[in-house]
């Protein structure tokens, strides 16, 4: 069964959904806990909180989104304000290579 934006309460549901992952595969204690042994648990800690923050900045982008895609279009209905907000997240409109400055780099590296 797919997954759509909101249709999960947790942090980065829109994450997921944009991944194509099921929100419970994405959390940060999983990210974590995938950081070395020798990482203290107060970077642990700073480092999920930090996760955190940054997953609901981007959560709350997506309802931005969304709320001005309602306000554009009142008359669409509530699956078509979903797909549109999965297109955008998919194809980043203004970002499609990236938030990056600088030239496009392939993908692996290439060795030369």
């Amino acid at each position: 069964m797919g997954t759509t934006p909101g249709d999960c309460g947790s942090i980065g549901s829109s994450v997921a959904y944009a991944l194509n992952l099921s929100p419970s595969t994405l959390s940060a204690v999983h990210l974590v806990e995938a950081m070395p042994e020798e990482t203290t648990a107060a970077a642990r800690a700073e480092a999920a909180a930090r996760l955190r923050t940054a997953l609901d900045l981007f959560e709350a982008g997506v309802e931005m989104m969304r709320q001005r895609l309602r306000r554009d279009h009142p008359d669409l209905a509530d699956r078509e304000i979903v797909a549109r907000v999965g297109a955008w997240l998919r194809d980043r409109p203004g970002a499609e290579f990236g938030d990056a400055v600088g030239r496009r780099l392939s993908w692996p590296p290439r060795s030369e």
